[in-house]
Formats: C-alpha cells, structure tokens, sequence
C-alpha cells in the first residue's frame, strides 16, 4: 500500500476496510508506529490531542499486523482514540470566557467512519456513543448515503440498523426540544429586575428592566430564528454556548440577571446531555428492533480483536470535596458542573423514591401487610392495600415534585405553543 499525501478531510480513508491481520506495511504506518514507541519509551505524554483520529487508526491496524505486532502500543492506540472520542460535555463545549467555536464539528465525516468502525471492530466502544453524536449534529447528516456511495473504492455501509435507529430517534427528538426550547423567552426576562426592589440604585435597575423587557420583546426575531438556523437546528449544545456568550450586558441587563441567565442556559445544556446520552447509549430504546443478526457485512473483517484483551476503560470520577461539593477542575465551567452535578442528585432521588414505592406496593401485595402512611395515623386514609399503595404513588409523586423545586422559577424554560413567528 503507498503511502498517500496528506489526506483531504472530505476524503474517505484509504484503509477503510482494511482491518484483516495483513503483512505489508505502508510507510505512514511505520511512522505512526515509530511516533508511538518513542512516546511509550519516553513516558512523555503528549495528550489526544496531538493525535488524529486516522493515526491512531492506523497505529491500531499497525499494530495488529504481523510485522510490528505490539498488544502494549494497541493499547497505548485504543487509550489515546478513548480519550479523544470521549462521551464527555467539556469537549464539545465553548469556553465560557472565550469567543465560541468558529468550527461547529470538530471531526471530519470520515473521521466519524473511521471511529464507528474502531468500535466495532477494535472492541471499543465505549467510543461508539460520541462518533454517532458528532453524525446527529452534522449540518450534512443525510449526505452519508451518498458520501458511501461516492467513496473510492467503494466501501460498504458502515452503520447497523441499531444504530441507524438511535440516529434518527436522537435527530428528531433533538430538534422538537430544541424547537420548543427557543420558541418562548425564558423566565428571566420575565417582569422587573430583582434589584429593583433591593437595589441602592434604582435608576440602574429600572435600566435593566427596561433591557429585560425589549429583550423579551425582540426574542422571537432576535434570538429564536437565529436559534432555529440550519447551524443550531441539530446542535442545541452548542448553541447553548452560543446563547449564552450572547452580550446580554451590551444590551443593558445587570451583571446578576446576565449571570441568572447563563446559569439557566448550564441547567437546560445539561439536561439536554444527559438525555442524547440515554438516545445514543441505552438499551431501553432498542426495544422496537430485534437483535441484530450478523450478516455479510459483519464477517467483512474476520480477524478482529479478541475477547481475552483487557479492556480499555476511562476513569471519569470527579473528585468530591469534604463539604460534598464537586470539585472545578482547571478550564471548567463551573456553572456547568454545577448544573451536572444538581441533575445528578436529582436523578438519584427520584430513583430511591421509585424504589421505595415498588417495595411498598410489593409487600402490600405478597404479604398482606397495612402501611401506616400519615393519611391512616389521622383517619383520613384507606385501610385497605388499594388506598395504600395510592398513597405510596402520592407520596412518590410529591417528593418527585419537591425535588424540582431546587431549580428557581426563572430557570425553568417552559414549552407553549409554538408561536406565530416560527410557523410562518
């Protein structure tokens, strides 16, 4: 195989497809190779960053050749593509204090090929998740099948019906929530600027008022058609960032509601993660497709990595300070860590309390036995196991409702009608 010039993003890779044990090795993967042993030797860490994704590709067929077998540099390969397809919100984040990313998708399509089929075949994939993320958020994500057609030479379809259905799922529920998300101003710049009551200077609480309301006033035209861009439509995260590095200050708000409102921004950019998270990632949505049989195209490329190598997995614990608070690492959003951290007890609440209710409708079940619930203790309850277990739902249901209440109200971005601006 020559060794090719460097290569055209738009391009796809010449070794797609070549993930057989093979004999022959090209000159660009004896220059990886090289590049890999001298690190690995120098314990000099030069982070994933200072790699590309068609590298560390071929670092990893390279690897595997007969020739230049090394399991130790395969690993080194599979540690630095884990952590740079990592399932992680800081790496497709904007910086907070900095200018937003003039470049919407960080990897080529081909990249994205590339990394899907490592998963597959290379047993990583934990990388999985991140690749199909970076497809759902391009601009040109119906442009796949063609692109594959067009390839040179032809290479066969590289995503499985399971994950062709995570892709679809995760694009249309992306952009409804986005839709409704931006098609209402938020409660923020709902009425007078809380320091207008407090504040020693009026006068520049009225100005911030008076900001709020013209911001609320020109949201629709200003702010939600941009929003619903063909740039944003698909990519909420991002343009979360893009919204909140807004100059809301130039437009005459207060530092304490400009601050509200990119807090509010961290708390819906979080939430929105954590469910692509769950359309990408968990079971509990393939339940409408069988199990996937193998077909010709899995047995394309027989020799891949075996079951006894010890899997390559990325430690992503925060630390947690003694006073329970998650600790900001350097170069964190510490609003966004914040708003990961808030949903993350909220989710371990509601869950105790499910588990809670289930025990109790099950004992009332199997044994027969009375909960006293607060409701009995003042004569106002049922006695039976009927009146009980509504109870326990009850009771579920309010602390379910408690636990929303840590949010403040105007943080809460609420969905009505889509208004007449969208529409026409």
């Amino acid at each position: 195989m020559a060794e090719s010039s460097d290569p055209d993003p738009d391009s796809p890779s010449p070794w797609i497809g070549s993930y057989n044990v093979k004999e022959e090795i090209s000159p660009r993967e004896r220059e990886v190779f090289a590049r890999a042993q001298n690190e690995m030797e120098s314990k000099a860490d030069s982070g994933s960053a200072n790699w590309t994704t068609r590298d560390l590709v071929v670092l990893i067929r390279a690897s595997r050749s007969t020739r230049l077998a090394s399991r130790p540099t395969k690993k080194f390969a599979k540690h630095k593509l884990a952590a740079l397809w990592a399932w992680d919100l800081a790496s497709v984040s904007v910086s907070v204090s900095g200018t937003p990313d003039s470049k919407p998708v960080p990897f080529s399509f081909w990249d994205i090929v590339d990394t899907l089929l490592t998963a597959r075949y290379g047993r990583l994939p934990q990388i999985e998740k991140r690749a199909l993320y970076e497809l759902v958020r391009r601009p040109d994500f119906f442009d796949v099948y063609d692109r594959d057609a067009r390839a040179d030479p032809p290479t066969e379809f590289f995503l499985s019906d399971r994950q062709l259905f995570r892709l679809f799922l995760a694009r249309e529920e992306l952009r409804r929530l986005w839709r409704e998300f931006v098609s209402v101003r938020p409660g923020v710049l709902r009425g007078r600027c809380p320091a207008a009551v407090t504040s020693r200077t009026p006068a520049a609480a009225d100005q911030c008022s008076a900001a709020r309301r013209r911001c609320a006033r020109k949201w629709g035209e200003e702010v939600g058609e941009e929003m619903l861009s063909e740039e944003h439509r698909y990519d909420p995260i991002r343009a979360l960032d893009v919204l909140r590095e807004r100059d809301w200050a130039g437009d005459g708000m207060c530092g304490g509601c400009v601050e509200r409102l990119r807090e509010a921004c961290a708390v819906e950019k979080a939430e929105l993660w954590e469910m692509v998270g769950k359309w990408l990632g968990d079971a509990e949505y393939d339940e409408d497709l069988d199990a996937v049989e193998v077909t010709p195209w899995d047995s394309m490329w027989p020799e891949w990595d075996s079951e006894d190598e010890e899997p390559v997995v990325e430690d992503k614990k925060r630390k947690v300070g003694g006073d329970g608070d998650v600790k900001v690492e350097e170069g964190e959003d510490p609003l966004l860590v914040k708003a990961l951290a808030e949903n993350a007890k909220r989710r371990k609440k509601i869950k105790a309390e499910a588990v809670c209710e289930n025990t109790l409708q099950s004992d009332g079940a199997e044994s027969g036995i009375k909960v006293k619930h607060e409701e009995v203790a003042s004569g106002n309850g049922s006695e039976s196991g009927e009146g009980q277990s509504g109870s326990a739902k009850e009771r579920s249901k309010a602390a379910r409702e408690a636990s929303e209440e840590g949010r403040p109200e105007e943080m809460r971005w609420l969905a009505p009608p889509t208004p007449s601006y969208i529409n026409a």
